[in-house]
């Protein structure tokens, strides 16, 4: 359970010292904290309850009510892909999840932005009626079907330059996986629990190196961090609330 009081409601954390604020089941937040793992920045987690207990202190703390905060030199911050952005360029000596060349960063946006509906069509699936379960299945297979595709083109892109590995970067990870995989995560057991759908299968076949890229980037030592504690019926029972009843 959330707190009912916040801790730094009558103090001020050390300016130095990064405070994060989110909750496992957010996959939003999930892209914050992942970020922060991975850049192997020392902060300290507090646990914020959503739903039916989030706490009355976010909203003094974001008047958005809304997870991930960040905060940080005396500042609350938010939006977790700006987070996530934040969170790289305070360790630049440790290369960049944006990429580390002008290329690197281009071909990790335009995934980006190829799949700019994903996330959207994955809740849609999710939260679909019998009246639109089949029109939103299609819909996100055929999103799922260009995202395999993408990945086979930038292999390709990737083989010139002798670049290899299991990532849109080869073998660097990028805002590419930081971004979506937290949602991946979460919709493969979700949708095959409550609509039968396999999120790396299409009527043409098995999407073998979409499957291949979200196995990579979840086996990193920092994403398994971010599920201690979780198995798959954590995730059908937090998002049963999204499910619509026949």
């Amino acid at each position: 359970m959330s707190d009912s009081t916040w801790k730094y409601e009558n103090e001020q954390p050390d300016p130095s010292k990064i405070i994060f604020y989110g909750n496992k089941i957010c996959p939003f937040a999930h892209r914050a904290w992942w970020s922060l793992l991975e850049k192997e920045l020392d902060h300290e987690f507090i646990f914020v309850g959503l739903g039916a207990a989030k706490p009355q202190w976010l909203n003094k703390l974001n008047p958005k009510s809304k997870i991930p905060v960040i905060q940080y030199q005396g500042q609350v911050l938010t939006e977790s892909s700006i987070l996530a952005q934040l969170v790289d360029e305070l360790t630049p000596e440790k290369g960049s999840l944006a990429g580390d060349t002008p290329m690197e960063r281009y071909y990790a946006r335009i995934f980006l932005e190829e799949l700019s509906s994903l996330v959207g069509e994955f809740y849609g699936l999710l939260g679909s009626t019998p009246n639109d379960n089949e029109t939103q299945k299609t819909k996100l297979t055929a999103s799922l079907v260009k995202a395999n595709n993408l990945l086979l083109a930038q292999d390709a892109i990737n083989a010139k330059n002798s670049v290899s590995g299991p990532y849109v970067l080869g073998n660097k990870l990028s805002f590419a996986e930081v971004f979506l995989i937290p949602f991946f995560e979460r919709k493969s057991v979700t949708l095959s629990h409550y609509h039968n759908f396999d999120i790396f299968s299409s009527p043409e076949g098995e999407l073998t190196r979409l499957k291949q890229w979200w196995t990579a980037s979840r086996e990193r030592p920092a994403f398994q961090k971010t599920l201690n504690e979780i198995n798959s019926q954590f995730w059908i029972d937090s998002y049963a609330g999204y499910v619509k009843k026949a």
